[in-house]
Order: structure tokens, then sequence, then C-alpha cells
């Protein structure tokens, strides 16, 4: 059954009211009070059209002053809601002299009630401002809808992004909630300007070859959205907040952008491979989490970077294994070594890393099905590196002796800063890393292992599962083996029994000083 408040529920949901209140029914009302009723009461007092139109523009403007009263019962302070609201005071005593002076000329009242309600953006700024300052999450959505409605036009958007970069440029960080600003700030930038985005206009479509339509143009719209990306960074964001909007933009923000490597390339690139000299050096989470970043500003933008590889290389390290990116730079470094211009020496040297960090007993269960996908995709995507798992059994004359070898007759040792010779001991070694990883208590490693060895056989099964599945695949392995081992270190406990004492495997290099010194 109907009831008065359903219908009123129901049209709450399908139509916006406030915003029909806003845009037609108050102009339209204010054009009335103003132009139909007040200014012929002044007409008797004013003599010229001049002083007629100056004295109806400042009542006008005058009664606009009670949205100070509005913002500070909301909380601002006095300060700040004045400097909001006079701004819009100064611009409604302007559009009153016009309209006074549109009925004037015109002689109808209807010609300045249609005016108000065409389209225009000089609220933009101000629906910004209240998205932007607003002091709880409740008003910054509401203040949000109707940004997020308008935003799908062409005008509209350009005519934000430009209030954006203003606001970006003003915020002054020591004032403001930080977090706060760039949570909102980030939200709109992924709203703008989709990959996918029409050429519709919320007003009037400017001439052809008007400056206004060049400016509306969604390639210029791109660019513009690039330019506001580099206010943001460059404007002194916190280290946590900096690596966040580098993430952001490395997830699914840098395809809808244009010229990436001249204006955000130099951003990520300080963060992927930084001076030795700096904090981040000591970091290398932080370039690992903006590997993908870096390969969207590679295929997007055309950057050059020539220490690419020696850098991914550099990242192998043991911290690797504890990383809270592992999973982001698995799926990255699975991308860039797809590359056929790396020479096969560097991707066997990244395929033997790969495998020999799947064998640390720090190794956790969740990245190893990774590790080895990763590894065993070098072997199927280039020929040359399969030499690694198809070597024969004969002595080769150019193979280095023991002496030239590591401490465990390995002629490959991990050197972070040499990939070139790396490169060259990794072709000179040989994957038995598979044939321990084949011996895994963990049955899936196992059989992972195994396919991998055996890709170079007739008999080889050449595809390997997805590194995503892969991640996902260990994750639930993990959590299956620690779920199993506390059930079984439940069942010991009851029973009072005493761990023994491990010693280490025979054969198993603990470090050492002297292997330290040698690696």
């Amino acid at each position: 059954m109907l009831t008065t408040n359903g219908i009123l529920n129901e049209l709450r949901y399908c139509c916006d009211i406030i915003r029909f209140r806003a845009v037609v029914l108050a102009p339209i009302v204010e054009e009335i009070i103003f132009r139909g009723c007040i200014l012929f009461q002044l007409q008797r007092q004013f003599q010229t059209c001049g002083a007629l139109c100056l004295c109806s523009g400042l009542i006008f403007a005058i009664a606009h002053l009670h949205h100070v009263v509005e913002m500070l019962y909301l909380g601002y302070p006095l300060n700040m809601a004045l400097s909001e609201v006079l701004p819009q005071v100064l611009m409604t005593a302007i559009f009153g002299v016009y309209s006074t002076l549109i009925v004037l000329r015109s002689g109808h009242l209807i010609a300045a009630c249609i005016m108000p309600i065409q389209p225009t953006y000089d609220s933009a700024f101000a629906e910004l401002g209240a998205f932007l300052k607003a002091k709880s999450p409740l008003t910054a959505e509401n203040a949000f809808v109707p940004l997020s409605n308008r935003i799908k036009y062409v005008d509209y958007c350009a005519h934000l992004i430009r209030c954006l970069q203003s606001m970006i440029n003003d915020a002054n960080f020591d004032k403001i909630d930080v977090a706060t600003f760039f949570s909102r700030v980030i939200r709109l930038l992924k709203c703008l300007m989709p990959l996918k985005m029409k050429s519709e206009f919320l007003g009037d479509k400017p001439p052809v070859k008007s400056e206004q339509a060049k400016r509306v143009k969604i390639s210029a719209l791109r660019h513009a959205l690039t330019r506001t990306w580099g206010k943001l960074l460059e404007k002194g964001l916190p280290d946590d907040l900096m690596l966040e909007a580098l993430i952001t933009l490395g997830d699914d923000q840098m395809e809808k952008m244009t010229d990436t490597a001249q204006l955000l390339g130099p951003y990520i690139t300080v963060i992927f491979d930084p001076p030795a000299s700096s904090s981040a050096a000591s970091l290398p989470s932080w370039s690992r989490a903006v590997t993908r970043a870096l390969l969207k500003v590679i295929h997007t933008g055309g950057l050059n970077y020539d220490r690419l590889y020696p850098r991914l290389y550099a990242l192998l390290g043991q911290d690797l294994l504890v990383c809270p990116y592992a999973d982001r730079f698995l799926l990255d470094l699975d991308i860039y070594l797809t590359s056929i211009h790396v020479p096969a020496g560097w991707l066997s040297a990244f395929s033997k890393r790969l495998f020999q960090l799947s064998l640390f007993g720090t190794a956790p269960l969740s990245i190893m099905p990774a590790l080895i996908t990763v590894g065993g995709n070098v072997l199927i995507r280039h020929l040359p590196c399969r030499v690694l798992i198809d070597r024969s059994g004969s002595q080769d004359e150019n193979a280095p002796t023991m002496a030239e070898c590591g401490p465990g007759g390995d002629p490959y040792v991990y050197h972070p800063e040499d990939l070139a010779s790396d490169g060259s001991a990794a072709l000179a070694s040989s994957l038995w890393e598979l044939a321990c990883l084949e011996c895994h208590y963990q049955s899936d490693i196992a059989t992972l292992a195994s396919r991998v060895r055996h890709i170079a056989s007739n008999n080889g099964m050449n595809l390997l599962p997805d590194v995503k599945n892969q991640l996902e695949s260990g994750k639930q392995l993990q959590v299956g083996v620690e779920r199993a081992s506390n059930q079984y270190m439940s069942v010991l406990e009851m029973t009072n029994a005493r761990m023994p004492n491990l010693t280490p495997l025979e054969g198993w290099l603990m470090p050492t000083e002297n292997s330290k010194a040698l690696a």
C-alpha cells in the first residue's frame, strides 16, 4: 500500500530534489523576487539605468551573505567562511547587475529567469572546496555526489581539473589534515577522464576552431590530468602518501594519461633507483612497490631507462622473501622478463637467482610457487636459457674450475651490482636447485619443480600456471600448512613430548664470515 512517506522516499531516490531546488527552483524564485518585485519598486527611486543596475546587484549580493551563517553552523572558522563566501557574493553582485540590465532592455522577466538555469561552472570551485574541506565523512560524501554526477561532461571536467590544480597549489600542509586531503584528491582523480570517455557537453558545444574547443579536447584533458598528478607529487607529500600515490598510478591510472615519461617519470625513477646517498637507498621494498608504475611509463610514455634490468636484478636480495610488496614485484618481474632484447646471460642470471631464492630456509611457502613459475617462464620464452636444464654431463673446456667457483662448487654467486658477470656465470652453471625442489615436502612444489626441469624434453609441457594464480595458490598452501602444524604442535604439547634439537643438514652451507667475504 502506497503511503505519503513511501512516495516521498521513492522520489528522493529517483530524483535529485535538492539539485532541482538549487539549480532550477531557487534561481527562478530569486528572479521573481528581485527582478519581478523589488526592481520595479527601486525604479521609482533611480532615474538612470546604471544606478538602478548597481543598486539591484548590491541588494542581490547582500542577500547571499546568509551563507556565512551556514558555514559557521557547519563548524568552519569565521575567516574561512568569509574567504569562501565573499567571492560568491562578488559574483552574485556582477550577475545581479547583468540580470537587471537584461530585464530593463528586454522588458521581459522570463529572460532573467531562464539565464541562471543555463549550465555554469562558477560553482565548481565552491563545490570542490566543500568536498576537500568537509569536516566529516558524511559531509564529504554529500559534497562528492554533485561532482561525480557532472564529471562525465568534458567542459565541466576541464574546469574542474583547473580548479583542482589551483587547490593543490594553494593547499598548506601545515594547517590541514594531509592524509584526509590526499585521500579525497586521489578519489577525485580516479574518477576523472575514464578511458572510454565520450565528448558530451554540459553546456553549449564551443565553436570548432576556438580556444575553448582546444581546451576541452580529450587529448588536452588527459594532458591536464597528468599535470594535476604531477602537481600533487611535487607538493612534498609524506613518504607513505607519496608511495601510495605512485602505487595508485601504477594500478589503473597511467593508461588514461599522456606525456607520462616527462611529467611523472622523474618521481618514479628516483624511488625505483635512488642515489646511493639518499635515505631511500636502504629501502628496496619501495623500489619493488613502484615497478608497476615504471612499467606503465615505459609502455605508455616511451621512457627509456638504461639501468632497468641491473636495478631489477639488485632487488632480488634475500629481503624479497619478507617484502610486503613481493607479490606485486613478482607479477611485474614476469612481464619485464618477457622482453626479447635482454641478453641470454642476464635472463639466465634472473632465472638462476629466482630458483636460488626458493631454496632459502626463510622462503615462505606463499611465494615459492610464484618464484619457481617466474624462473620457469624465462626458460619457456627464451630458448638459449634452457642450457641451464639441458647441459650435458661432460666437462666443457670453458667451464670454470673449482677454484673459480663459489663456496659450494657452483660458478654462479649472486652479486647484486654485477649483472653482467653473474650472467656469464649463470650460463656456465645449471639449475641443480630444481632437483632439490623436486624433493620438497609439499607435493605441489615438487610437481611444479619437476615440470620446469622437463621443459626442454620432448614430452615436457611448455606451459606453466599464471603467476597471479600461483600467488593465490601459494597463500592457500601456506594457510593449510600452518593449520596442520598448529594441530600437530597442540598434540605434542598435550603429550608433554620434548622437541629434539635438530642440527644443520649435512652439506648445507651455513653462512659464515668466510662465505660472506667470498660472496
